[in-house]
């Protein structure tokens, strides 16, 4: 009788187990998801400077200088959002260090500029080398692929994504 107790224990503690797992493995996707997010926000923080005497984090960051009404807009936006109780404060300093490059890009250049960083980022100061590539590629791509059919299937697909874009793009992927 003992031993037919110890085996129900041990029966329904497998069963308990083998539930509990079940439950965790349904949700493993959204703890990673989770996990993720976190280990993204403190790598971030990681890279901030932490200021003991004002008990503040100070962060330094490259920003264009026709972006800095929209940047310290996006701070105040994000100061109101998380509650904070004091404002981020932004403060330009200036610098004799070559700043990283930057190109205003759009819809269409940011595919072709993708495709130029691909094989490497132009230096501060040098021409954004996407216009060439918007210029060349489609015609070597042609070269590469000159059958006509093929390229009448790539034309009809992109005039369709070109046409639902708006459609498209509010649809929200998981």
């Amino acid at each position: 009788s003992r031993i037919d107790d110890l085996r129900h224990v041990i029966d329904k503690m497998d069963e308990r187990r083998s539930s509990m797992l079940r439950v965790m493995a349904a949700r493993v996707h959204f703890w990673r998801a989770c996990v993720a997010k976190q280990r993204a926000v403190y790598r971030v923080l990681n890279m901030w400077n932490y200021d003991l005497t004002r008990k503040v984090l100070i962060a330094e960051a490259w920003c264009p200088a026709s972006l800095v009404d929209e940047t310290q807009d996006a701070l105040r936006r994000a100061t109101a959002r998380s509650g904070a109780q004091v404002p981020s404060i932004m403060n330009i300093i200036e610098s004799d260090e070559k700043p990283p490059t930057y190109f205003r890009l759009n819809k269409f250049t940011q595919g072709f500029h993708m495709l130029v960083e691909a094989y490497g980022v132009p230096r501060y100061g040098e021409i954004n080398p996407s216009a060439f590539a918007i210029v060349t590629f489609p015609f070597l791509f042609g070269i590469m692929f000159g059958d006509v059919g093929h390229g009448s299937l790539l034309l009809l697909l992109a005039l369709f994504l070109i046409k639902n874009e708006e459609k498209m793009g509010k649809e929200k992927l998981d």
